[in-house]
């Protein structure tokens, strides 16, 4: 459905064009359509979680740089990192990363 509409659009669009010159301009418009397609399935699929945890990870880089401090405010932040961590199990993300 997608690709009979793009076709129209760029029939219309580009009448003037030899035919060579219209095919690749619809070629074209197909690859760009499958790559929105393929990021668009890319992004349902990344889990709020894993944005989640990038998320903390760049506040936390941002407050404290490479490693947390070893005081009351690094171990909440630890405990709250960890929290997330541990609803999304296969993150490659560790404590130890900032520990």
């Amino acid at each position: 459905m997608l690709f009979g509409i793009l076709r129209a659009v760029h029939q219309d669009r580009f009448s003037d064009e030899t035919p060579e010159q219209q095919a690749q301009h619809t070629d074209i418009a197909h690859q760009y359509a499958w790559q929105a397609e393929q990021r668009r399935k890319r992004d349902q699929r990344r889990p709020i979680t894993a944005i989640r945890l990038r998320e903390l990870e760049r506040l936390f880089r941002h407050r404290y740089g490479m490693t947390l401090p070893d005081d009351d405010a690094g171990r909440d932040d630890l405990t709250v990192a960890a929290c997330a961590r541990r609803t999304f199990p296969h993150a490659r993300w560790k404590c130890a990363d900032f520990a």
